[in-house]
C-alpha cells in the first residue's frame, strides 16, 4: 500500500534518507510551490489508496476540517478521550 511518502520522488533528497516530517514537508512544500495547488493536491490524493475516502469522511464528519471530523468520528466511535489525549499530544489542542 503506497503512503504519502512515496510520493516525495521529486524532493530534493531521496524519500529513504529522509525522516517522515521531513517527507510530509517536502511534499506539502511542493503542493503549496505547485502552478497549482489545488489540482496537485487532487492528484497526491488520487495517487494514495484510500485517499479519497479520506476526504470523503472529512467531509463527512468534519464538514471539511480534519481536526472536527477526527474528534466527531472518536466521539462515535465512544473515544473522545482518547482523541483529545492524541490531540493534546500533538499540540493540536488544548
Amino acid at each position: 500500500m503506497p503512503s504519502i511518502l512515496d510520493l516525495t520522488q521529486n524532493s530534493q533528497v531521496p524519500t529513504e534518507t529522509q525522516d517522515p516530517m521531513a517527507a510530509l514537508n517536502s511534499l506539502v512544500g511542493q503542493i503549496m510551490n505547485s502552478a497549482d495547488p489545488k489540482q496537485t493536491f487532487n492528484q497526491v490524493v488520487s495517487n494514495i489508496d484510500g485517499g479519497q475516502n479520506a476526504l470523503n469522511l472529512i467531509q463527512q464528519y468534519g464538514n471539511g476540517d480534519p481536526k472536527a471530523a477526527f474528534m466527531n468520528y472518536a466521539a462515535q466511535q465512544g473515544k473522545s478521550a482518547m482523541a483529545q489525549q492524541i490531540m493534546q499530544t500533538m499540540g493540536l489542542q488544548k
